[in-house]
């Protein structure tokens, strides 16, 4: 349990006080107050003082120095004043003139609030009136300073690409970046004299990982080395912020839920009995490096027998590769009625590279899914659909599509233990548990083996919801509380139909079907095509 951090007793060092105003306080002296102990607090009327864990960070000496925090905490702040100070050439660790890194997620990000606080930190004047001159090039994204030190603002989604060539003297971080642009951050520090090991300073903020928790590098690589030799790793929760009134924290508390509030409100690492099923580290890889907008979003529609893929901007269609002749696909479906707060999910995958090519996603109810399949199958070279049809819903979407004329549908082996004989059925069936008949484990492994094995999702959406996708503690799976899983079933469900080698048991568009008519149940269908 987090424990709430006192304000740290100055007064007890130094009887000459001085008064720090919040906001535009003046950072040398605020500096020279931390270093001899010399500031007072009083909390009517708003004065200043850092925290203890504030005040340590700041003074730390080691060359890993993180806060890993709650929101609203205060452990931005303390990020920001280490980078003014080492900018001025108060880090006697790092003398100017110097060289840094400033990296946050996005530039949005970094240009409305971790710049401005920067700039704002450093004032225009030291103690003694001098001038504290500093000069923001926009089109270099980087503050100089007038004693040589500079500091270039990096993005880290631009890829760990960018990153590369620079020699630096520190490192800011803003938040947990991606694991490969912070492997790629550590080695670029100076090296010294001859012979001398090159030292890089790093700092910086984060709050705990939301998605895989423990199992994060954030954790791994640099809580777990928490008062190791060159690690110093401090801890803030909400409660710590004065600025924020009871009501305010009350509605951020309520606001938030299991894990959740665990990383959020107390500023800990949920425990490993939530785990995410599937390779955390190289999901998110993927997402940094592999991911793509799709070439195109829209409707399909079919004019004259012939299928047509019309952009639009609110199409539920996402497009990254357009069918290709010869090719042969695999499309998973999960449905829903689009009435319930799931969506409804068809993913299209290549059989020969297994990469996502399509997916559709949205609210529609079970005859408009139906359609949708069928356009889709027969664009994508009359390909094999498998559909969910637990529950019902995926029954009868399924009749819908042989209504419609296409029956290049999965077809699953059961054994009958009364006639004891081998049958077919259409469509899947997930079972849990691991005995006869489980199904759901097939799938878990089918997902487990493509991630591993650097199977490539385009799609960001897609991929978030495999890194929500958890094992719980009582051995059952499903969406972490809030997320959603169609996507990810269906996407597993395309898997295993090229796993069983069914994608090329298909029946051609030359056939002679059955009139719609004369198709009045499953059973209709099921004689029709399997006698």
């Amino acid at each position: 349990m987090a424990i709430k951090e006192e304000r740290y007793d100055y007064e007890k060092n130094d009887e000459d006080l001085y008064n720090i105003e919040v906001g535009r306080r003046p950072i040398l002296q605020f500096w020279k107050a931390l270093k001899t102990g010399q500031i007072k607090t009083d909390k009517s009327d708003s004065r200043y003082a850092p925290f203890q864990y504030q005040y340590d960070f700041l003074t730390s000496r080691k060359t890993n120095c993180w806060i890993i925090g709650a929101n609203k905490s205060g452990k931005s702040e303390a990020c920001h004043i280490k980078t003014a100070l080492t900018l001025m050439g108060l880090n006697k660790l790092i003398p100017a003139p110097n060289d840094g890194y400033v990296v946050g997620l996005d530039w949005a990000t970094i240009r409305d609030t971790i710049l401005s606080r920067i700039l704002e930190l450093i004032p225009s004047a030291d103690l003694l009136g001098r001038s504290v001159e500093k000069a923001w090039s926009a089109s270099k994204r980087t503050l100089f300073m007038t004693n040589g030190s500079k500091a270039i603002f990096k993005s880290a989604d631009s890829g760990r690409l960018k990153f590369q060539g620079a020699l630096l003297d520190w490192v800011q971080i803003d938040e947990e970046i991606p694991y490969s642009v912070y492997k790629e951050v550590k080695m670029r520090g100076k090296g010294g004299k001859q012979g001398e090991e090159k030292r890089l300073y790093i700092w910086g903020t984060a709050l705990p990982n939301l998605l895989i928790g423990r199992n994060s590098y954030l954790y791994k690589e640099i809580v777990m080395k928490k008062n190791t030799p060159n690690y110093d790793v401090f801890t803030s929760i909400m409660d710590d912020n004065l600025s924020l009134s009871e009501e305010q924290k009350d509605e951020w508390k309520d606001s938030c839920s299991g894990n959740e509030y665990t990383a959020r409100v107390l500023g800990e690492f949920f425990s490993s009995t939530e785990l995410g099923i599937f390779n955390g580290e190289y999901l998110q890889e993927i997402k940094e490096n592999y991911k793509q907008s799709p070439l195109s979003k829209g409707r399909l529609k079919k004019i004259d027998g012939m299928i047509i893929f019309e952009a639009h901007g609110t199409g539920k269609w996402q497009i990254w590769k357009m069918p290709q002749q010869g090719q042969v696909y695999s499309i998973g479906v999960d449905s829903s009625t689009g009435e319930s707060e799931d969506p409804s999910c068809i993913q299209i995958l290549d059989v020969i590279t297994q990469e996502q090519v399509a997916k559709f996603w949205g609210k529609v109810d079970e005859d408009t899914l139906a359609e949708e399949i069928v356009k889709s199958g027969q664009w994508y070279n009359n390909s094999s659909v498998i559909i969910e049809v637990t529950g019902g819903i995926g029954r009868a979407v399924q009749n819908q599509v042989m209504k419609l004329g296409y029956y290049n549908l999965y077809r699953r082996e059961i054994y009958d233990q009364y006639g004891q004989v081998l049958s077919d059925r259409l469509g899947w069936e997930t079972k849990g548990g691991r005995g006869d008949g489980g199904t759901k484990p097939l799938l878990l492994m089918d997902g487990k083996r493509y991630v591993n094995g650097g199977g490539i999702i385009r799609d960001v959406e897609t991929i978030e919801e495999f890194q929500n996708y958890l094992r719980f503690a009582d051995g059952s799976s499903g969406a972490r509380h809030g997320c959603h899983d169609d996507m990810v079933i269906a996407y597993l469900l395309a898997l295993r139909q090229i796993n069983e080698g069914k994608c090329f048991d298909i029946i051609l568009p030359s056939c002679s079907f059955p009139l719609s008519n004369e198709i009045k149940s499953r059973e209709d269908a099921e004689a029709w095509l399997y006698d």
